[in-house]
């Protein structure tokens, strides 16, 4: 009946707009992270991304620890582990940005746009990094409620 955008990306304005649909929520962030005030290079995408990633963490300075998602031994999801960082480098994928911006970590955030043919992380990495306070999947869930019953 309805189809919806889960993201303000250009194109979808003809859709009805909940806010993005993330796997973690706002409560969700850990009590203590082996992150916790260390700069993390987060490696979500594909191999060739290691080195833009890793550049852009060199012109920020300092020393890096990498997480990479590739690894089986890496924790998911990790958003609430990064939370505690005092620094990340990333590429704006559709989670890795919307979970920094709703666990409040985006301002500490290098977003790094890597060219992908099917998403605009450039346009992502140029918008605000202000928290966002509502996760989409509530939103959805009450629709469903709302319109299929409990």
């Amino acid at each position: 009946e309805r189809v919806f955008a889960i993201e303000p990306a250009p194109g979808l304005e003809r859709f009805d707009a909940v806010d993005p649909v993330v796997v973690v929520d706002r409560d969700d962030v850990a009590a203590s992270s082996p992150y916790a005030a260390r700069r993390v290079i987060v490696q979500a995408g594909l191999p060739a991304d290691r080195p833009v990633l890793a550049a852009a963490a060199a012109d920020r300075g300092g020393a890096w620890t990498t997480l990479d998602l590739h690894d089986e031994t890496a924790p998911f999801p990790a958003a609430p582990l990064l939370a505690h960082a005092e620094a990340v480098v990333a590429a704006p994928g559709y989670n890795a940005y919307w979970e920094a911006r709703l666990l409040g970590y985006a301002p500490r955030t290098t977003f790094v746009p890597i060219r992908r043919a099917l998403d605009d992380a450039a346009w992502r990495a140029a918008l605000p990094t202000t928290p966002t306070t509502t996760n989409g999947a509530h939103t959805l869930a009450r629709l469903l409620v709302e319109r299929f019953g409990p």
